[in-house]
Formats: C-alpha cells, sequence, structure tokens
C-alpha cells in the first residue's frame, strides 16, 4: 500500500502537497480520495451491522440459531464488528 501519510516527531500526521490541493469547494487529490474511501467503507460496514443485527433478530425469532444461515450472518457481524473496532479510533468514533 502507497501511504499518503507521514508520521511527524509530534505524533501528527502530514502528507506531502500534492496529495491535497485546493479545488472550488474544497480539497481534492489522491489523499482525499483514500479518506474518501475510508469513509465509504465505514458507512458501509455500519449499514451492513444493522441489516446483520435484524437478520440474526429475525432468525432468533423463527428458532434457527443453530442453523448455517445463523452462522454465517454471526460470522460476517464478527468479522465486521473486528474491522470496525480498528478503524474507529482513527475517526474519533468509539
Amino acid at each position: 500500500m502507497q501511504r499518503f501519510t507521514e508520521k511527524t516527531n509530534d505524533g501528527c500526521y502530514q502528507t506531502k502537497q500534492d496529495a491535497v490541493v485546493p479545488s472550488r469547494e474544497g480539497y481534492i487529490g489522491p489523499a482525499i480520495e483514500r479518506l474518501g474511501q475510508v469513509e465509504e467503507l465505514m458507512e458501509f460496514l455500519t449499514k451492513q451491522q444493522e441489516q446483520l443485527s435484524k437478520d440474526l433478530e429475525s432468525l432468533r425469532m423463527q428458532g434457527k440459531t443453530h442453523s448455517a444461515r445463523f452462522r454465517d450472518k454471526m460470522a460476517q457481524k464478527l468479522t465486521n464488528s473486528h474491522i470496525l473496532s480498528a478503524l474507529r479510533p482513527a475517526f474519533g468514533d468509539r
């Protein structure tokens, strides 16, 4: 993976000038593109977690907690949870 940032001596992050450039309505550039993709991933996983919770509750109500479908959805929920917990500190979410 190509990094766009580097950690400074004071613990902050910085990027090269060509990774972020001003535009009419804000900033663009490869670093902004990467940030946007990570934010999209966070939103996707968060929405998927909500849907998985609903699906799992429905399967529980049907008494299908030992089904392969239930186990698959639970595994996906745990995987998503792990990824989100690794990403949240970077976004100030706990």
